[in-house]
């Protein structure tokens, strides 16, 4: 929460913590480090609410003109992050929301930069933050405009992936601006909610995603690019299957593979086939 106090900002901001009722005296620390700061606000739930609900209730806080969102995990590194990016997002006011690279620290080891695409300012469209493997945008680095987080859908809010939900949401009322800084850190630790799957329950969250968002895009080169990323990912899950011998999986995702691509009896699916017959697994 330091790295709030940190922002060289130019203008008057708010700081809104929203406790889901939590148990590591999160409010008493928060509350001491922020005492002295006069736009302070923290709200502690009696029980917990949940992610989604607890977001909601943290924006509705705010009038401001733009939110920047920082989780408990994650820290800001660069000073001149909020000026950085409400420029950016002033000089385009079409843009809906603005992210940037993080360094990615993974159980307190650093690792890489994150998503490192060079060093250009980008535009992104809702469909091009579909069309990736996963998010590459970390919620730790977003600023938002607050009037596209109004009345959010259910298939945001009830969705595990609320984050690259929420982004492809705001995308498509205005493009995403893309920034090459690296202004926070993102920390990967074993108890969080993608870290605790396993690489199957990871395939399978993110297929949901693509199915899900799917369905909210109508251009005929959108929903193809969708397919072809959701046949990638099929095809990358089934492969780890067949390798671990795992008859569980294999069904799963050749059946995925039989209802959703078009050329189905290639090697991958005729192994796939022989392992499920086979009695020695």
């Amino acid at each position: 929460m330091n790295s709030i106090l940190t922002q060289e900002f130019t203008r008057d901001f708010k700081v809104i913590v929203c406790d889901d009722a939590s148990f590591d005296n999160t409010s008493d620390i928060v509350t001491e480090n922020f005492s002295n700061f006069e736009n302070f606000h923290i709200f502690k739930n009696d029980e917990n609410i949940g992610v989604s609900e607890n977001f909601i209730k943290c924006t509705n806080q705010s009038s401001a003109k733009y939110i920047a969102i920082l989780e408990g995990d994650d820290y800001w590194i660069e000073p001149s992050k909020l000026d950085l990016q409400i420029k950016a997002m002033e000089e385009y006011p079409e843009t809906s929301f603005c992210f940037t690279d993080v360094r990615v620290e993974k159980n307190g080891i650093r690792e890489n930069i994150h998503p490192n695409l060079g060093g250009k300012t980008r535009m992104f469209s809702a469909i091009d933050l579909v069309d990736q493997t996963g998010s590459i945008a970390q919620t730790c680095t977003l600023l938002i405009r607050r009037k596209f987080l109004q009345g959010l859908p259910d298939w945001v809010l009830n969705s595990y992936t609320l984050d690259w939900c929420l982004q492809i949401f705001l995308a498509n009322q205005g493009p995403a601006i893309y920034i090459p800084q690296t202004t926070a850190v993102y920390r990967i630790h074993d108890q969080g909610v993608w870290s605790k799957l396993n690489p199957f329950q990871g395939w399978r969250k993110n297929l949901k995603f693509y199915e899900t968002v799917q369905t909210k895009f109508h251009k005929r080169s959108e929903r193809k690019r969708i397919k072809k990323r959701i046949s990638l990912l099929i095809d990358e899950a089934l492969e780890l299957a067949n390798i671990h011998f795992n008859k569980k999986e294999i069904r799963f995702w050749l059946i995925n593979k039989l209802i959703k691509n078009s050329f189905i009896f290639n090697k991958q699916s005729i192994q796939s086939l022989k392992l499920l017959v086979s009695k020695t697994l």
